[in-house]
Parts: C-alpha cells; structure tokens; sequence
C-alpha cells in the first residue's frame, strides 16, 4: 500500500487494479536478491557497508521520507529522508502506553496486542493495534515542562500538538518533531473513543456495574452482589437505585439507616462475568464513549467528590450524561475519586480515556485505618492538553528509549499519571520509502512506456507490468 502510493506519486498518474501474477513478482524479487553486486558480493544477501548506507538503514526500519500525517502528502527527496530520518523516534521508560488490557511498560507490551491510535483526520481515538516495539540505549533526549507535569522525547520524536494561541478547540492539529515544538505548541491530552459504537451493553447493566464497583461487593461465600446507600445522606441516591433495581433485588433497611439490595440469580452471574472481583478489563474494553461517561458519572455519584461533596442530579433529569461532562469556564476543579487500590485507579484513567476526557493521577495520604497509600483520579473539566513551556526545556543523555509502532503512527501515552497523545517511530513505512530512494522502480516504468522494449524474461516480468 505504501510503496503503492510512493510509486504513484512519482509518476504523477494512477493506478488500476488487475490481475496479480505473485509467482512472477515472487521469481523477480528472488532473482533481484541474487544479482550480482560488487566483485563477487550479492546485492542484497552480502553488500559494502560504505556504498549502501541509505540500504541498511531502510532496513532496519530508520530511513523514510516525511510524510504529513494529516493530508498523507509525502515530500519525496533525499535531503527531506535524510532530514526526517534519525535513528531513533521515541520517549523515556517512564513512559507508558495504554493498550487493551490497560497500561504497559516498554518491557511488557509486545507486538500483536490491541492498543488505541489517533486519527487526525477524524480528530479522534479510533481502533488499532502495536506491530513492533523498538527499544534503543544510551540515547540522547530532550525534557519539556508544562507546568507540573514533564515529557521526555528524543529530538526527532513525533508529537501530536495543536499549534497556536486559539483556545477554539478545533484547532489546527499537526505532527512535529519535539526540537521544534515551541510555547505556542500544546501536546494534545485527551479526544474521544469512536470504538464500541454499536453498544453491546444496556446502559442500565453499565450504571449497576459502577454502583456496584464504587459502593458494592461481590460476596465470595455465595452468589450475591450486595450495593449498599444511606438512606439519610443521600436520599436522592436511594431513590436512583431503587427505581435502577426493581424487580432485579431484594431490598433491606438495617437499623443504623443504610439500604441493602442484594442481587443474585442470573443477574449476579453477569456482573462475575464483566467485571469479576470488581476487575474493569473486560467492561473497559466494550463501552463507547458515551457508556464511559456514563460510567464515570455513576461512579463518582457512588464513591467521588464534586464541589464541596454536592450531590450530582440523577441522569434521568439530563438529556444525556455527555451534558456532565461540559467544559467549565471558570476552570472550577473537575471530580476527584480516591481508591487505595492503584489497579482501580488506572482502570478507571482507562475508562476517561474512552470518554475522551482529560484525567491525572495523583499519588494520595495514607490511610488513617490501615496506613496504606491509596491514588487520586483527577477528571478535567476544561483544557485539551498541555502548554509546553520552552524556556525550561533540558537536554538528558545516555538513557533507555522506546517506541510502539502502530497502526494509525499514534498511540496513547502517559507519564507519571499524565494522559497524552503522541507519535510513533513510523517503521511500517521506512522499508518502502528507502527501496524507493535506492532502487527507483517509478523511474524503471517511466523508461519501459517511452519505448518500446522485447518482452522481458519472466523474473523480470514485473517491471514491464
């Protein structure tokens, strides 16, 4: 598809599909591997160092011509590739990178696993998945503050940033390399899941999910789930699960004023299912967007605090949860939910992330009871990202570096709980791109339609074609 696109730009036409003879192009590529190079040296199977440089470096996957990401234009010329080309397009190992089954460190992911990518043209999260990771040592990187938080990229490290001053959020979105990026550059930090459109769940079983993750238990000494709430703290919230669990539990008042429901049978058997032992994996991976705000409503309804702890309105009185969500012009602090567990921390970060809103993770106090350290969720409120402060940027050495290579050439990161959206190393396209530098193949189909040519052996049959 890629060298497709390069060959097709070259000649400055189009091309038609047709039949595809693979045993010829098979037989010519095998023929090329074998043709003689210098003195008794096969081009391909053993060649000089010196003389094909740009070769060796397509592949191993760090020579391409720049492409931009988001109207596909390829600016075809050496000085641009050996421009665009340094040896490694990465960030710190403290970076991490949110995959379907949650955060993973450079040393954990691997190719194959699903991992969400940005689409500039749609200006959303969209499906994808990681086809390399490539890690390099003792490399030279730059750091970059906005505010508290910090980034680590290599110089050559494609961001995803909004450019300019505008605060409209539809701004222009561009890649650049981090050496360029200046105090009018923001690294983008949250947009919208468009995955899990189709809604397999009922928004009703996903609100009990969360009731039952934030203020619930999942009893192991029999099939119940139990969701408890104080009838004289919060009527409102009594009176939303009543109406949410009719006919599907029983329920009680205990003497010191609480509501029990218990839920067993088939039901209870579903919450095991999606979200065992309070585990949010496999429910994170089905929601759409609007389920995981959903969620992330209920939940903080449950087990968060909002502007002075006020009591959020049921969802039955909004037009849609989304509504919750809307940004706040006074920059008033969005809703902060506390766990002692860090696995449920950063699955509910997951969770916003499919939202498409923006969250931090915040170490937190250790607890009074058992002296345990627990982790605060952030949820933001206002702001698409991070303001780079330029005049704080410093230069780091000889440190570890990585980078996925995905399919959409974007991924989603974090670095010490900051949610961010960035690029990748592009080595899908570097093979095509350095073959194209070296054995120009649009140039070989230029010289066969000038003139004509007796009908070549079939190894080459390809060329003529």
């Amino acid at each position: 598809n890629t060298s497709g696109r390069v060959i097709q730009e070259m000649l400055g036409g189009a091309l038609e599909p047709g039949p595809i003879d693979w045993d010829a192009r098979r037989e010519a590529l095998t023929a090329g591997f074998y043709r003689p190079g210098d003195g008794d040296r096969a081009k391909f199977v053993r060649i000089d160092k010196r003389r094909n440089a740009l070769l060796i470096q397509a592949l191993g996957g760090r020579f391409r011509y720049p492409k931009d990401m988001a109207s596909g234009r390829i600016t075809m010329t050496v000085e641009a590739a050996k421009r665009a080309s340094g040896p490694k397009f990465c960030v710190d190992e403290e970076t991490e990178i949110l995959t379907d089954s949650g955060w993973k460190k450079w040393d954990v992911v691997s190719a194959g696993d699903a991992a969400p990518c940005f689409d500039l043209a749609r200006r959303a999260l969209v499906p994808g998945s990681v086809s390399a990771v490539n890690v390099f040592s003792g490399a030279d990187a730059i750091l970059l503050r906005a505010g508290k938080a910090e980034f680590v990229f290599t110089p050559n490290h494609r961001c995803v940033v909004m450019q300019g001053k505008s605060i409209s959020p539809r701004r222009h979105l561009e890649i650049r390399e981090a050496i360029s990026l200046d105090g009018h550059s923001m690294l983008l930090g949250q947009a919208e899941y468009l995955g899990n459109e189709t809604e397999s769940l009922d928004d009703w079983f996903v609100r009990l999910c969360a009731w039952v993750v934030a203020e619930g238990h999942l009893r192991r000494d029999r099939s119940q789930a139990l969701v408890w709430q104080s009838e004289t703290a919060n009527p409102q919230y009594v009176a939303d699960l009543d109406e949410l669990l009719a006919g599907r539990a029983s329920r009680y008042r205990r003497p010191d004023g609480m509501i029990l429901w218990r839920i067993s049978g088939a039901l209870d058997g579903a919450l095991r299912e999606w979200i065992p032992g309070k585990d949010l994996a496999r429910l994170a991976r089905s929601l759409s967007a609007r389920q995981a705000r959903l969620f992330l409503y209920e939940f903080i309804r449950g087990d968060g605090s909002w502007a002075g702890n006020a009591q959020i309105p049921t969802p039955g009185k909004m037009v849609d949860p989304v509504e919750f969500w809307l940004p706040s012009r006074d920059k008033s602090p969005g809703p902060v939910i506390s766990q002692l567990s860090r696995i449920t921390i950063d699955q509910l970060q997951w969770i916003s992330v499919i939202a498409g809103i923006r969250s931090t993770v915040f170490a937190g106090t250790p607890s009074p009871k058992s002296g345990r350290v627990g982790s605060r969720l952030h949820l933001r409120r206002h702001g698409n990202g991070y303001w780079l402060n330029v005049a704080t940027r410093q230069p780091v050495s000889g440190i570890r570096v990585w980078c996925p290579t995905t399919t959409h050439g974007t991924w989603v990161a974090r670095r010490r709980g900051r949610v961010f959206i960035t690029g990748n190393s592009g080595v899908p396209d570097a093979l095509a791109y350095g073959l194209s530098v070296m054995y120009p193949a649009a140039e070989w189909i230029r010289r066969a339609v000038r003139r004509p040519v007796p009908p070549a052996p079939r190894p080459r049959s390809w060329v003529g074609a």
